[in-house]
């Protein structure tokens, strides 16, 4: 009732607004004459609106929500000297976005916020690290960011989050503290066997997108470091994994979840399920390392009318992202790899079956390897060498990105994930 009441009073109060206009109009611009009275009010109509329009957009927006910490956990003393900093931040939709949504069905005018990420061993006098951009999703998300270097151990460090909206509004969490732990030892990498390359150093692509000179064996489990593993078994069913971060939540949070519908192995797996125009993006931060691959292994089931994949990505590489290195399940019906590639390794895709995808990348060059059931699909090729416009990008990757949409099929069916190992591997050339 009060929110029809406010309707009914903002109305009368714009028809007054423009009467008063219109009459203004009539005195200073058309005094002498009846023949522009329609004229006259639709400039009055028109100007009203634009100041109406600037007045919402700018003064009547929601500030960014209050960061709030999600980790390192608030006053821990055994934290990576290497963390992943992580909140939960975004905005509140608008009336003018929800206005926008309902008109044009998708998300174009929600505002992007800009965080600051200030971290010292001084609290009163934190430093600005950096900066990365969202576009906002008109809720609550999380964000995760990996420290580009590593910190010292066994020091307490304090942090906090400002954000800031491309409508000017801002907001700052409180200032939170970690302590790392006082080991600097780090993950150890396993050996691997190096790569084969005809007794030349240069990698050499053929103009399919596949190098022919380079042989590359699977590395068996005891050779891979294993960042992170599961069958999706020990998670609750309808719950997001705490390890994954819902970049674009598609038909909504609670789409992107684990499920009993579908699995490989078990009777779980990650469902994530976009609509028509707006994706479902999942993210699983990682630390890169300095030298050697990074690389992940999943199980993967899509529908070949709609869109699913799998990718390294550089959150901040463009506007959506900067993906790499990956498998994409096309709405034409191919399995294209690498995923974002202008000429890419094709396979038809078969209705309802699942399939193994791997791929790694190596972290000084990009360049990336990738297998379709076990098949070796793309060879040692770099981002440059498959079109990419911006070729350095793949030096910002620090996540694997999950991934559904529909352009065309309404409604939409989702993609399932399974069995994920994400892991890194030494070429042998480290020293």
């Amino acid at each position: 009732m009060m929110i029809k009441f406010v309707c009914i009073v903002i109305l009368i109060s714009y028809k007054s607004a423009i009467k008063i206009m219109h009459k203004f109009i009539y005195k200073y611009k058309y005094p002498a004459t009846e023949k522009y009275a329609s004229r006259q009010y639709c400039l009055a109509f028109a100007i009203l609106s634009a100041i109406l329009f600037i007045f919402i957009y700018f003064f009547i927006t929601p500030s960014p929500y209050i960061p709030e910490q999600s980790s390192p956990i608030l006053g821990s003393e055994d934290a990576s000297l290497n963390p992943v900093l992580c909140w939960h931040g975004g905005i509140s939709k608008s009336n003018i976005d929800r206005i926008y949504m309902l008109l044009f069905k998708r998300n174009s005018m929600l505002p992007e916020i800009n965080y600051k990420i200030l971290l010292d061993t001084n609290r009163e006098n934190l430093t600005n690290i950096d900066e990365i951009t969202r576009i906002g999703a008109g809720k609550k998300e999380k964000i995760c960011y990996v420290m580009p270097y590593s910190l010292e151990a066994n020091t307490t460090y304090y942090w906090k989050i400002t954000a800031i909206s491309d409508r000017g509004k801002e907001s700052e969490s409180p200032t939170w503290s970690f302590k790392t732990k006082s080991s600097t030892i780090g993950p150890i990498i396993s050996t691997h066997q190096k790569p084969v390359i005809d007794n030349r150093t240069a990698i050499k692509t053929s103009s399919q997108g596949v190098g022919p000179n380079i042989t590359w064996t699977t590395p068996s489990d005891s050779n891979k470091n294993v960042i992170f593993k599961t069958n999706f078994e020990d998670y609750a069913k309808s719950t997001t994994p705490k390890e994954f971060s819902i970049q674009y939540n598609g038909k909504g949070d609670n789409y992107q979840v684990i499920t009993t519908d579908e699995s490989h192995s078990g009777l779980k797996s990650l469902q994530l399920w976009g609509t028509p125009g707006w994706s479902s993006n999942v993210y699983y931060y990682f630390n890169k390392p300095e030298t050697g691959r990074i690389g992940f292994e999943v199980m993967a089931k899509a529908n070949p009318n709609e869109e699913g994949w799998i990718q390294f990505i550089n959150p901040e590489g463009s506007e959506w992202g900067w993906g790499w290195g990956g498998v994409l399940f096309d709405s034409d019906g191919y399995i294209k790899a690498p995923a974002t590639s202008s000429n890419p390794y094709k396979k038809i895709q078969s209705e309802d079956k699942w399939y193994k995808v791997r791929s790694e990348m190596d972290v000084k060059t990009g360049a990336c390897w990738v297998w379709i059931d076990d098949e070796l699909v793309v060879n040692g090729v770099t981002p440059a060498e498959a079109g990419r416009e911006n070729p350095d990008a793949y030096k910002g990757i620090r996540c694997v990105a999950f991934g559904d949409n529909s352009w065309y099929e309404d409604p939409s069916t989702p993609t399932y994930f399974d069995d994920l190992t994400i892991y890194t591997v030494s070429t042998g050339d480290e020293t």
